[in-house]
């Protein structure tokens, strides 16, 4: 049976960690291949607010302030 480990990354360009508006990509490593995952839920811990993962892995939120936490699932 072939087993495939996904280690979900979550790549943060710095300059919008510092701006209310927070962009990335999710992806799963398989051997050296970065595969995008879609519809993974991000969600800002502590509200009701999130959004999915694109086709292509990314994502775009709105965060209410600066030291906001976000949840990956």
């Amino acid at each position: 049976m072939k087993k495939i480990v996904f280690l979900v990354l979550i790549i943060f360009n710095i300059n919008y960690l510092l701006a209310e508006t927070i962009t990335g990509s999710i992806v799963g490593i398989d051997k050296d291949e970065k595969i995008p995952l879609s519809k993974v839920t991000v969600r800002i811990l502590g509200t009701d607010k999130g959004t999915y993962s694109d086709a292509n892995g990314k994502f775009k939120i709105e965060i209410p302030n600066k030291t906001s936490k976000l949840i990956v699932s």
